[in-house]
């Protein structure tokens, strides 16, 4: 059927109108009448539309989708590119993420800092290992990059100019405070040999200090390093033969302070070590140290008379010294007022009970002093180099071994003379070399402050008036190393923290320690190199400022091990029992039928010791509670355990609380652990699986007696503990 205009088609249901209503009064002429096939192609049109509008919908739809996920990715991309460019930037600077963005292209001008990074890398790993990271294509320089920034480094023999004029332009920008440094030099072997270097077009191995000659056996080197900021640079080094005249170095030494001088640097120290030719460069500028002499230990600077240049000897070679004189049998004699004045028993300090204390605890599990071994006694020629064997003679935990042997063991009360003497060089050690500000001498405590100082006097005093040998014994090198050092010191804190108005004074910037780092990291490529091997690295690692420590070089902080030596018999143990009293605090573990062990007095007071330091690092390192901490540790242990059980830590902390004492349940599960552990001892190399996991669960299911709050299974974290550091 047809419509005409005007009307609505009926059998369309509404769905659409061929052409727009009109007003009812309105009258059209009707030109021409519309078809049906007009209407079914409009129709049919509007059908395809809706279609196409539908489609085009879903599409918009999808795109919008679409959009949002790119949009999403986009924002995630750009997050992880900023983190990525971030963590990209810690190891890799501009020019060589350019580099490495567009391998093919070369890079005009290498930065500084990628030429140091580069040199530091040749040095570590050689040319071999340099040129495979390059064959790698690791944005680096060429070799031949690397040698055209080092050719106008001359780092010729001697006292190098060129070195002070880049230090001129640093030193400008400090602080004056920051200015105040220390000159140390020290020497180390070079092989005898003549080689020729390409560079200099010149032999290298002849002795190069003025007014000597011959061939060179050694290499002097001189370093300038910061006391109140952490700054260091080699300034002048000289080939030197078997003998030196001392004198020669203090001039070198005078020439050196008046150059730091015209550029704004203030030397306000010396540290050497004590070699003939050190005490004669000392003893050139004035420095007078005897026991019959009055005492100086600085000297007028040599361009500004208002100020004075103090002289020390370096510290851990005095305490490498000293400990050498013991061992070696050469007794210690103190002067009657400094016995009289601690209450000593005796005048003599001799290694004899340290041997003993050695040979007591050899077989033992629990041991009073575990860094103390016979290796730390007898000693070859490289362990008398290193000061962790020294350190650990003279500690805090020998002194307090030895005093717990008198009490418990029953030994002669006059080894309490040589008890005495360790814990003396321990905290003048602490003092002399103090690396963190709560050791180190500052006026945060005013107190603590002029205890130190008195300390210090003390020191001065005690090798002032003892005898090292056969008494009487002439005055020793060592005694006017530690007297000069010590004065030096004093008068340094008292100019810095009093005058300068410093808050801390740092000594172990007063050491060697800079030096000691340069010679490991030469000798890391050759131990004994030649003197062109020498001048060579030692220009690399100047230039680079590559410095770092060797594990294996003298001043490793521990180096200890077994040893098969066999020392004199201590005196027989005591036969005495464990009181009843002391059994009480652990009778349900030593009375088990079970385990037969048996604990004596030193053993308790050990395991005591070893149960507050395993506490101690639960709390520390481990998530616990008020509850669990409640439950471990002992506010009341006076009345809890008898005296001789806490005594090994009492002697042990330097003031009152300074240790963590365990709780009686602690205390319990750890005696009790270490009798399992004994028990099971001989059986476990021919166990399977993981050992300290069948240990754990063991004493576990052993200890279930022992109740522990459960909300942070701080039992096991103990029991944990406990086996790995017996393992």
């Amino acid at each position: 059927m047809c419509t005409f205009a005007g009307q609505t088609n009926s059998d369309d249901d509404g769905n659409y109108e061929c052409l727009d209503r009109l007003p009812a009064a309105a009258t059209l002429p009707v030109t021409r009448p519309a078809t049906c096939s007009t209407c079914a192609h409009l129709q049919q049109q509007c059908q395809q539309l809706k279609k196409k509008l539908a489609l085009k919908t879903r599409i918009c739809v999808s795109l919008r989708s679409k959009y949002k996920k790119a949009l999403r990715k986009l924002h995630k991309q750009t997050k992880e590119h900023a983190v990525f460019g971030v963590s990209v930037s810690k190891f890799l600077n501009h020019d060589q993420k350019k580099k490495l963005a567009k391998p093919s292209s070369k890079i005009s001008k290498w930065s500084t800092g990628t030429v140091k990074k580069a040199l530091q890398l040749h040095f570590s790993c050689g040319p071999t290992g340099y040129n495979m990271l390059l064959k790698q294509h690791f944005p680096l320089p060429s070799l031949r990059s690397l040698r055209r920034s080092l050719q106008h480094v001359k780092f010729d023999s001697g006292v190098m100019g060129e070195v002070f004029d880049f230090m001129q332009i640093k030193v400008s920008n400090m602080h004056e405070k920051e200015r105040e440094c220390c000159l140390c030099l020290d020497e180390m072997s070079v092989k005898t040999s003549l080689d020729y270097d390409i560079r200099t077009e010149n032999f290298v191995g002849d002795v190069t200090l003025p007014h000597h000659s011959g061939t060179a056996t050694h290499a002097l080197v001189v370093m300038v390093a910061g006391i109140t900021t952490r700054w260091k640079q080699t300034v002048s080094y000289f080939f030197t033969g078997n003998s030196t005249n001392g004198s020669v170095l203090a001039g070198i030494a005078l020439d050196i302070i008046s150059r730091c001088y015209n550029i704004g640097l203030n030397v306000a120290a010396i540290t050497s070590d004590m070699g003939s030719a050190n005490r004669a460069m000392w003893k050139k500028l004035g420095i007078v140290c005897g026991r019959s002499e009055i005492t100086v230990n600085s000297f007028a600077h040599p361009c500004d008379v208002t100020k004075r240049v103090c002289v020390l000897a370096d510290v851990p070679h005095l305490i490498k010294n000293v400990r050498n004189h013991i061992v070696s049998g050469q007794d210690i004699t103190l002067s009657d007022d400094v016995v009289k004045c601690h209450s000593l028993p005796c005048n003599t300090v001799s290694v004899m009970p340290v041997k003993n204390l050695v040979e007591w605890q050899k077989d033992r599990d629990l041991k009073p002093a575990p860094k103390l071994s016979e290796k730390n006694l007898e000693l070859s020629h490289f362990d008398k180099m290193k000061v962790s064997k020294a350190v650990n003679f003279f500690s805090h935990s020998v002194s307090a071994s030895l005093k717990l042997m008198v009490e418990t063991e029953n030994w002669d009360e006059s080894i309490l003379t040589t008890a005495w003497f360790p814990e003396l060089m321990d905290r003048w050690f602490n003092l002399m070399s103090s690396r963190h500000p709560v050791m180190a001498l500052s006026r945060f405590s005013d107190e603590k402050y002029g205890d130190a100082v008195s300390f210090l006097h003390t020191v001065v005093h005690v090798f002032n008036c003892l005898s090292i040998g056969k008494c009487p014994s002439p005055w020793k090198p060592v005694q006017s190393g530690i007297i000069l050092s010590t004065l030096s010191v004093l008068e340094l804190q008292d100019r810095l923290l009093n005058v300068a108005g410093h808050k801390f004074l740092l000594t172990a910037r007063l050491t060697q320690d800079c030096l000691e780092n340069l010679f490991s990291c030469i000798r890391s490529k050759n131990p004994v190199p030649t003197a062109l091997e020498l001048q060579n690295n030692l220009r690399l690692l100047s230039v680079s400022q590559y410095l770092k420590g060797s594990e294996s070089g003298s001043y490793a902080v521990d180096d200890d091990g077994p040893s098969v030596a066999d020392f004199l018999h201590p005196p027989s143990r005591s036969d005495q029992t464990v009181t009843s009293d002391i059994l009480e605090v652990c009778q349900p573990i030593i009375a088990t039928d079970k385990f037969n062990v048996e604990f004596d007095e030193t053993d308790l007071s050990c395991l005591y010791y070893l149960a507050g330091y395993i506490i101690s690092r639960v709390l520390k390192n481990d998530k616990t509670c008020a509850t669990c901490v409640q439950s471990v540790s002992s506010a009341d242990y006076i009345n809890d355990f008898d005296p001789c059980v806490t005594l090994l830590v009492k002697k042990k902390e330097f003031k009152d609380n300074a240790l963590v004492h365990c709780s009686v349940a602690a205390y319990s599960l750890i005696t009790c652990s270490e009798t399992l552990f004994r028990s099971h001892e001989s059986s476990l190399l021919s166990r399977t699986g993981s050992i300290k996991q069948q240990l754990i669960e063991e004493i576990m299911t052993q200890t279930q007696d022992v109740v522990l709050p459960m909300c942070h299974s701080v039992k096991k974290k103990i029991i944990s503990r406990f086996v790995a550091l017996r393992l």
